[in-house]
């Protein structure tokens, strides 16, 4: 199972979500959400929160960084 990026745009907020689908075996896997996390702060791209499941990470960024962070997010995912 590969991880699937999903944008969702909120017109009404000045925020947006990017959805990553993990698969069920990253549950065991440690340091997952501090890869991701990690690969923005080195973008200087501030997330204003966080919701997790164990097969979702959602990352909620000001709209102003949605296209830097589905880059990076992107760059991180193809390096894997």
């Amino acid at each position: 199972t590969g991880t699937v990026l999903r944008l969702m745009l909120d017109a009404g907020a000045d925020l947006s979500a990017v959805i990553i689908r993990l698969a069920p075996s990253t549950v065991q896997t440690p340091g997952v959400y501090y890869a991701i996390l990690k690969c923005l702060a080195w973008q200087n791209i501030n997330v204003v929160d966080v919701v997790s499941t164990a097969t979702e990470f959602t990352i909620f960024v000001g709209s102003d960084d949605l296209d830097r962070t589905f880059a990076a997010l992107r760059r991180l995912l193809l390096e894997r």
